[in-house]
This record gives structure tokens, sequence and C-alpha cells, in this order.
């Protein structure tokens, strides 16, 4: 006599990347500010200058790199391009209009001597002290750091 199984599936969709930001309190990113100090409420980064935050799940690099593997040198590149955008302050969302405004990223990559699969992004803060969305491919996420003006 067959014996009747109740299988289940779940369907999920593929994506090219799935970034995250790491944060140290759950929201605000864990930053870097151009003279090498932690990015806080207290030490914000200045506007112009360059700022380092640490993702993962920004895809693929090249060459393929084993899992659990330390980055070494030479760093792989993404295939990939990370972009950050910053919310647009005091800017009205009309039909047309655009809700963000670019950032320049400066550097994107695998992040050195650090488990495969985090990356660096250093960007130039625009002191808007908004959030900014971070896309690697069809993902997304956003970074919230402290900016001066």
């Amino acid at each position: 006599m067959p014996v009747a199984r109740d299988v289940r599936c779940i369907t999920r969709r593929i994506v090219d990347a799935h970034p995250g930001v790491f944060t140290v309190d759950g929201y605000h990113a864990v930053a870097l500010n151009q003279d090498g100090t932690i990015n806080s409420a207290s030490n914000p980064a200045p506007a112009g200058t360059n700022v380092t935050i640490f993702a993962t799940g920004l895809g693929p690099v090249e060459p393929a790199q084993p899992d659990g593997a330390v980055m070494g040198f030479p760093l792989p590149g993404d295939v990939l391009v990370p972009v950050l955008t910053s919310v647009a302050p005091g800017i009205p969302i009309l039909p047309g209009m655009p809700a963000s405004i670019p950032v320049e990223v400066r550097s994107a990559g695998a992040a050195p001597l650090q488990v495969v699969g985090v990356s660096q992004v250093t960007f130039v803060a625009n002191g808007s002290g908004w959030p900014l969305s971070l896309t690697a491919g069809t993902g997304q996420c956003w970074a919230h750091l402290f900016q001066g003006q």
C-alpha cells in the first residue's frame, strides 16, 4: 500500500544580490570617517570627506573565492557595481521629479583581510544626514550614519 506524503514547497525568488550594511546598534552603519575614526553622533563625518561602510550580499566577485576563506591580495572585483543614493532633503516628491540624489562612490569591493563576502564601500559624505540607499544588481538596503554639515 502506498504511503501518502505531505510535501510542501517554498517558492523563493532568486536574486543576483541582497545587500545588507553592518550596523553598530541595529540602525547606524559601521562606518569609518576619513581620518580612520569610528563614525558616531559625537564624531560625525564632515561633508565632503570620505566615509567607508561595510556590507555583505553585494553579489559575486571575480575571480570567485572559496567560502570561508580570508580575502587576500590581489583583491577580486565586484561583478555588480554598488550604487549609493541619498534621499533628497527638502525636495517634494512629484511625478517625474527625483526622490534621491547620487552619492559619489570612490571605491567598492572586497574588504581586505576579512572573510569572503564582506565588502567595503567608500564614498563622499554629502552632509545631508539623510539615509543612504545601497543597491547592487536588483537588491537594495538602507544605511544610516552620522554626518556633519
